[in-house]
């Protein structure tokens, strides 16, 4: 908690420190008072519960999400589903070969929608792999086999669903530690 106090304290008022806020108190409010007590974190890493469960938090304008799980890692990422992205900017970045392959099929308004899922489902899976950033989404591979609404994501479970009401495209990744 005093991490949280020093992290506050130097947080300008705005939307940053109101998701860190948020994120917070919905860490509190799922796990309990004590939870943030327990809760480690740097800046820029995941947040842990020692000897807890596995907790991974995402924002994205004024949505948090937050997503626990009892044994194994778990990840999760949230991106609104109206954002405008230049993909030519990013796609090397971002993309596989295939997956850029499968962009350029499709017709251009569903080109930014699809992206942004498979960002998110990269985001997640990153968040569960501990990695974040360091392992390059360009080596994460988002096409499943067919259309279901889960895939196996670097021996990830991972599902992605679009809330049309709240305009979110969000993605959870999970790998239990009871699995082999």
């Amino acid at each position: 908690c005093d991490d949280d106090i020093t992290r506050l304290s130097g947080m300008p008022q705005g939307p940053v420190r109101d998701q860190f806020l948020a994120g917070r108190n919905m860490i509190r409010s799922v796990l309990g008072p004590d939870a943030l007590k327990l809760l480690s974190a740097r800046p820029g890493e995941r947040p842990f519960i020692a000897g807890g469960p596995s907790i991974s938090l995402s924002h994205c304008s004024s949505h948090v999400a937050l997503a626990v799980m009892a044994t194994g890692r778990v990840g999760v990422d949230i991106e609104r589903a109206d954002r405008e992205i230049d993909i030519r900017e990013v796609a090397d970045l971002s993309l596989t070969p295939r997956e850029r392959q499968q962009l350029d099929r499709l017709a251009v308004p569903e080109v930014c929608h699809r992206f942004l899922s498979m960002w998110t489902c990269k985001e997640a899976v990153m968040k569960a792999l501990g990695t974040g950033l360091r392992l390059a989404p360009n080596l994460i591979e988002t096409l499943a086999e067919d259309e279901k609404d889960s895939s196996v994501i670097s021996g990830l479970q991972v599902w992605t669903t679009t809330s049309k009401a709240h305009g979110l495209i969000i993605s959870i990744a999970a790998h239990s530690a009871n699995k082999h």
